[in-house]
């Protein structure tokens, strides 16, 4: 009896095909417009969980005091002070949209760290940059005059003379010149040229840790949309275009954190919704071509 039945709705179906189709994609249409306008949809996996269960109380409370839904800006440059300069940059304007970016921080740059840095370092970091101020101080005073590129080079001169009264020696010179030398050469070969100051009286070349600064974003999140924080990852990155970092600093901008890699997540399931709403499409297309052969 099943199997008679099935086989009169399939000859039904045969032999009004074109109808059948126009019901189907009716159907379809409709059932389409009900989802819009009736179903939606909250990312908060949170949510997912019974909230009245002691444990997941525990969870909430933890998550209340410490966030863990941000987003971390890593900003990376040529140098330590491109590095905080444009981290300072970003930061401050970050900060003028409360509404998107509740809360910024900037955990290892600052002007916390601008006052109280050489308090957080080593003994040996201490004596080695006291050492380089007293060393540098003539230089840095005649520059204080001219912070131009020709300031620089008056710099350079005036060393030039006090290695010849005496006052300096010439190995004490050999590290400023390399540095200005690296400068020159890049800005004669079109290169983007930068100095550090930090790296002159460092004496050596700066670290990767020393030219990446992070900033800690707690944006608004909005669980309506399969990516909660997308309009706050392109908010930062819309920022930083418009601070023009890179072209000013050299700096590059990159962002990681929870916030993010759930958005990469949800970015995953929501392309393969549309992969597999155009397999099922095109697998659909040979059906009707047939049924209408």
């Amino acid at each position: 009896m099943i199997r008679s039945a099935i086989v009169r709705i399939v000859c039904v179906c045969a032999q009004f095909h074109r109808a059948v189709i126009v019901a189907g994609a009716v159907l379809m249409a409709v059932a389409a417009i009900f989802d819009v306008t009736r179903f939606s949809i909250n990312t908060d996996v949170e949510r997912l969980i019974a909230q009245d269960l002691p444990w997941h109380e525990r969870q909430i409370a933890f998550t209340q005091t410490f966030p863990q839904k941000g987003i971390s800006a890593v900003v990376t440059a040529p140098t330590p002070e491109n590095a905080e300069q444009a981290t300072d940059a970003l930061a401050q304007s970050l900060k003028k949209n409360p509404n998107l970016f509740p809360r910024v921080a900037q955990p290892d740059s600052g002007d916390f760290f601008d006052r109280n840095q050489l308090l957080l370092a080593s003994t040996s970091v201490v004596r080695r940059t006291v050492a380089g101020l007293i060393q540098a101080e003539p230089v840095l005073s005649e520059l204080s005059r001219d912070t131009t590129l020709r300031g620089v080079m008056n710099v350079l001169s005036f060393a030039a003379g006090e290695v010849r009264r005496g006052r300096l020696k010439l190995d004490q010179l050999k590290w400023p010149l390399t540095l200005a030398a690296e400068t020159l050469n890049d800005v004669l070969s079109g290169k983007p040229a930068t100095f550090s100051w930090k790296e002159l009286l460092q004496g050596h070349h700066s670290s990767a840790d020393e030219r990446r600064h992070f900033l800690e974003i707690e944006p608004r999140l909005d669980f309506t949309k399969l990516q909660p924080g997308s309009v706050a990852d392109r908010g930062i990155h819309q920022v930083a275009a418009q601070l023009d970092l890179k072209q000013r600093f050299g700096a590059i901008v990159k962002l990681t954190g929870q916030v993010p890699m759930d958005d990469q997540q949800f970015s995953v399931i929501r392309d393969s919704a549309l992969r597999d709403t155009i397999t099922a499409a095109l697998g659909a297309c040979p059906v009707s071509s047939g049924k209408a052969g």
